[in-house]
């Protein structure tokens, strides 16, 4: 998936500050699984442009100790 991430084209980071972030941000984009995400998040960012576990669409951080690392490699390491 890094592999994907840094040499399949375009990507867009986003830092996203909001009270119960990493929660919220996980229902937006759904299941890992694009097929898991139509069946039971129809509506989020997998379901609609997923195509497999790899390119699901989507990154967004599961832990929420692992968003401040996950910002500072996106907008101050690279």
């Amino acid at each position: 998936m890094t592999d994907y991430i840094s040499t399949g084209g375009p990507v867009i980071a986003c830092e996203i500050r909001q009270e119960n972030v990493v929660e919220k941000l996980r229902k937006f984009c759904g299941p890992h699984s694009p097929d898991e995400a139509l069946t039971h998040n129809p509506g989020s960012l997998r379901a609609q442009f997923g195509h497999d576990i790899v390119r699901n669409g989507v990154h967004c951080t599961d832990l929420a100790e692992d968003g401040l690392l996950e910002c500072e490699y996106f907008f101050v390491l690279l």
